[in-house]
């Protein structure tokens, strides 16, 4: 009987696949996370023109704008939908910087006189709507250590009753 010699290169396979695998799984992850943040701006984007259009519009046979409650219930209603939290009852654009903020004409998000004349109406001004939210993305999560603030604004004219 004859005895076989052993192979040098019996397990550079497993290796290869190894790596392989590793760099493929980094670049699938990687992609579904761009995805999500993808997903999560756009919905910020369009919760923010969905607050804007509901303030703008005044109420029926009036020139009363809704209240900045109904404009931030809009808004999380919108981020909820697309599974970002969001409590129009606890948000607040001086909250903490880890919750979700909605600014109505508020703090620094105010509409100026060259942006939007109000020829001494204000209701015939413009509405501001800046959304903040955290994202925290899946993988990196885990760790605790990596968190972007997603912002969008809406800036719309204010239309007046007949």
């Amino acid at each position: 009987m004859t005895a076989k010699k052993p192979n040098p290169e019996r397990g550079t396979v497993i290796v290869e696949a190894a790596f392989t695998l590793l760099l493929l799984f980094t670049f699938l992850l990687g992609l579904m996370e761009v995805g999500r943040f993808i997903s999560v701006q756009q919905a910020v984007t369009d919760a923010a023109r969905e607050g804007a259009r509901s303030r703008v519009t005044p109420l029926s046979q009036t020139s009363y704008l809704t209240s900045v409650f109904d404009v931030r219930t809009k808004v999380c209603t919108f981020l909820n939908a697309a599974s970002v939290s969001c409590d129009p009852t606890t948000n607040d654009y001086l909250g903490p910087a880890d919750q979700t903020r909605i600014w109505v004409n508020e703090g620094t998000h105010v509409p100026d006189q060259t942006v939007c004349p109000t020829a001494g109406n204000p209701v015939q001004g413009c509405t501001i709507v800046h959304v903040e939210v955290p994202y925290q993305p899946v993988l990196l999560s885990m760790f605790g250590v990596f968190s972007v603030t997603l912002k969008a604004e809406a800036l719309m004219r204010n239309e007046t009753s007949p």
